[in-house]
């Protein structure tokens, strides 16, 4: 920064030059030089040295020993140098510079000195660059208008796409929520089928526990009879009590 402040205080401006290529723009001047001052009542736009202000100041760079009247320094535009470059222009649009980082671009929003209501004779040599400089004005700010458009449009086709994505994850989490709670009923319906089954089985063998019981009594019951039968012909036949019809008879 200090470099440039000394050299616009040496030049009258910080040194630039056409950097466009001849044979895309035939507007190109290879051998042009510019200067960008910042001095007070000096315009501050950018400014092309005229032949004469170009050819002394290389002699005086270039030259042997000093001239008499103590050189061209510092240059400073006056009306008679008619091509203009405005600063607020990107340096990379314009062509005009020395390195591409020397500037930095026009903050986007802040008040543009062409649109001033009041007009300087010494930023503006003449009405028709007034008038080109308002409309490039004018376009720029159209190019951050949809700059910004283009911006709100790709901000809401992301948020766009975010919801789309919180959506999708909403619907894979309640198709998984759902499949988790179908599973648990399943396994529940599962669990209680089996208990179902257990205590069926548990019932039918009490039942024929039952039956058996009953069974082992009737059973009981018959070789009760059985042996009270044996016992009471064998006390008849011990006894000698035979009846002569059935083999047995009366005591």
């Amino acid at each position: 920064m200090v470099g440039y402040w000394a050299e616009g205080r040496i030049f009258g401006g910080v040194v630039l030059f056409d950097r466009r290529d001849p044979e895309r723009d035939p507007e190109a001047d290879p051998d042009a030089i510019y200067l960008h001052p910042d001095r007070w009542k000096v315009t501050y736009r950018i400014f092309q040295l005229l032949p004469e202000q170009r050819s002394a100041l290389l002699d005086f760079l270039l030259g042997d020993t000093a001239p008499a009247s103590g050189g061209p320094l510092p240059i400073l535009g006056t009306s008679a140098n008619r091509v203009r470059v405005d600063p607020e222009e990107p340096i990379g649009e314009t062509g005009i510079y020395r390195d591409l980082w020397e500037r930095k671009w026009h903050p986007q929003g802040e008040s543009d000195s062409r649109l001033r209501d009041v007009i300087s004779r010494l930023d503006y040599p003449t009405m028709e660059d007034r008038g080109a400089a308002v409309t490039r004005a004018w376009a720029m700010r159209e190019r951050w208008r949809e700059q910004e458009m283009e911006k709100d449009e790709s901000e809401a086709e992301r948020e766009a796409k975010e919801w789309e994505e919180v959506e999708r994850k909403i619907a894979e989490w309640e198709a998984k929520e759902k499949e988790e709670v179908e599973k648990e009923e399943a396994e529940k319906e599962e669990v209680e089928r089996e208990e179902a089954e257990r205590k069926g089985a548990e019932k039918g063998k009490a039942e024929e526990g039952v039956e058996e019981e009953v069974e082992e009594g009737r059973r009981g019951k018959k070789r009760k009879r059985r042996w009270m039968g044996m016992g009471e012909r064998w006390w008849r036949v011990k006894s000698g009590v035979y009846d002569n019809r059935h083999g047995l008879k009366d005591p």
